[in-house]
């Protein structure tokens, strides 16, 4: 795996290293989707999230995911809307 830094270092890992150099890992919305009170396409909308949202996941249901966005909005979106943004911590050198 390849990773480039914000100050644009370029380091290379095997597989089984992403773990060691990973400092968190985050859920973002991939593209913009509504937050439904339910976890079904009929549920009303809570609110609707833009592309690169920041949410956490906090139960699951089939391929529905509940989660809290921006300003504590709760809500159920298909969890297919969703992709992980990870941030590494640069290798001591």
């Amino acid at each position: 795996i390849t990773v480039q830094t914000t100050t644009n270092r370029v380091y290379q890992f095997s597989a089984n290293r992403v773990a060691e150099v990973t400092a968190s890992t985050e859920k973002l919305v991939k593209e913009p989707t509504p937050l439904r009170t339910e976890a079904s396409a009929n549920g009303d909308i809570v609110v609707r999230l833009a592309r690169g949202n920041e949410v956490t996941i906090i139960a699951h249901a089939g391929d529905w995911v509940r989660v809290r966005a921006w300003g504590n909005h709760e809500g159920w979106i298909e969890e297919r809307q969703l992709c992980n943004r990870v941030v590494f911590s640069e290798p001591d050198q």
